[in-house]
């Protein structure tokens, strides 16, 4: 029913108890394709220690990195759901048994993430991501809303319509894959902590933060040019203080015809509204009452008092 798809490269310090948090699920029925991508440690050793008929141990004959090592994995799955894991993650024991039946009473969802914590030098509590689908078509257009080391795919959505991970979006390869699925159905979260990542030091994200960032600009505005709207800049351009007045102008509007489809606790449209009142706070008192007549419909009355009479 499941392929658990878990590529690895120098895990060797956290992937036993990787291992034993898939293995141990309360769910069973599911095949563990682990890609070694040509690791330098022990991380072989560890693996071939493990003698469960339900595990598919491959090796890439060179490194082919993250994003090359997911889509020969992807090719490798051949069940119903496909299950990603990273090596140095844990699971919670029920995460398969209650993904599994949530995705096979809603035939629409094409992802199935969860909640999760963060564990590393400092452990976290649970990270605020969406839940149900429509917060995650809206806040999508802020930021990834689904866990890449905890998500449920429907294979034949990823078969049928030949999604892929895509090499020039790497260090956002995930995010972009989630607004492509959006296409053809919904995601949902479940909102239960199912599942721990570990930050280390040496991850991907951490080492390539920046261009991660550059990357998830760019997924923004293919997201949004998907829905239909055509922007040069995102809203966390604005926060970042790096546009000009008229640019700011130019993404506000941009965003607007989007922003008013989502509902008012929508993170992304918070982050609008914010972004909004920066921008009045920089003009004068007549400006701000005739900017207000494009925005209002967004803003409470408190908050179109409070800019007016700044």
């Amino acid at each position: 029913m499941i392929s658990v798809l878990m590529p690895v490269y120098n895990e060797e310090l956290y992937l036993k108890e990787a291992l034993d948090s898939i293995l141990n699920q309360t769910y069973s029925n599911f095949e563990l394709i682990i890609i070694n991508d040509c690791s330098t440690d022990a991380t072989e050793q560890i693996i071939l220690g493990y003698s469960d008929p339900r595990i598919h141990y491959f090796k890439n004959e060179r490194n082919l990195g993250i994003v090359g090592t997911l889509n020969y994995g992807l090719g490798l799955c051949k069940n119903k759901y496909i299950a990603r894991f990273d090596g140095n993650d844990i699971n919670h024991l029920d995460r398969f048994e209650k993904q599994i039946n949530y995705m096979e009473t809603h035939n629409n969802v094409v992802a199935c993430g969860c909640y999760f914590t963060i564990i590393g030098k400092e452990d976290q509590g649970a990270i605020d991501i969406a839940s149900n689908p429509d917060d995650i078509r809206c806040d999508m257009a802020l930021y990834s809303q689904v866990p890449h080391t905890f998500v449920m795919l429907r294979n034949d959505v990823i078969c049928s319509k030949g999604l892929r991970y895509k090499e020039e979006y790497r260090y956002a390869e995930d995010y972009k894959l989630w607004t492509e699925l959006l296409q053809y159905g919904d995601i949902f979260n479940i909102p239960e902590i199912l599942g721990k990542v570990r930050i280390v030091n040496e991850g991907i994200s951490v080492a390539h933060i920046d261009r991660q960032r550059q990357l998830s600009d760019r997924v923004r505005k293919d997201y949004l040019l998907q829905l239909g709207i055509k922007t040069n800049f995102t809203l966390g351009e604005i926060v970042g203080g790096k546009l000009t007045k008229e640019q700011v102008k130019e993404t506000l509007i941009n965003y607007y015809p989007f922003i008013i489809r989502c509902k008012p606790y929508n993170w992304i449209r918070k982050n609008y509204v914010s972004c909004l009142k920066k921008y009045m706070k920089q003009l004068g008192r007549f400006e701000r009452v005739k900017e207000l007549r494009k925005f209002n419909t967004i803003l409470s009355i408190k908050d179109c008092l409070s800019i007016v009479i700044k």
